[in-house]
């Protein structure tokens, strides 16, 4: 984990969503990943 999704962590435990963009960025493919292995279903 690198200082910026430290901060952006950090934003949006204090209310800022705004930061939350970074982090969907960096781990909606694996989240999709991980949610389509455990359902065996792509919607």
């Amino acid at each position: 984990m690198d200082q910026a999704e430290r901060q952006a962590i950090a934003a949006c435990q204090t209310g800022e969503l705004t930061q939350f963009t970074l982090l969907y960025e960096r781990y909606i493919e694996k989240i999709y990943r991980f949610v389509y292995f455990k359902t065996l279903h792509q919607e």
